[in-house]
């Protein structure tokens, strides 16, 4: 999944239907800029070119990833690249 979770009315639900998607145990490798690695001046750029949100902080995106029932394991999303599990 690469940089999408701005642009969806419901990102939550992206996440749940990808890891509804995969067998017991597949991964998913998540690519998603956030707040805190793209700054203000591309959070705004995005935002101004159609997207629903501005990107999610780290902080964010872990606890999407976490309420759409992956495990996160060891997290290394501080630039939004994370590889998670499905439970």
């Amino acid at each position: 999944m690469g940089d999408m979770l701005h642009w969806t009315c419901n990102p939550r639900l992206a996440l749940i239907r990808a890891r509804e998607s995969l067998k017991p145990g597949g991964k998913v490798s998540i690519v998603q800029f956030t707040y805190s690695s793209t700054g203000l001046a591309m959070g705004l750029l995005h935002y101004l070119y159609g997207a629903v949100r501005p990107p999610p902080t780290p902080g964010e995106l872990r606890k999407m990833v976490e309420d759409a029932g992956f495990d996160t394991g060891i997290w290394r999303g501080s630039f939004g690249i994370i590889g998670v599990r499905n439970t």
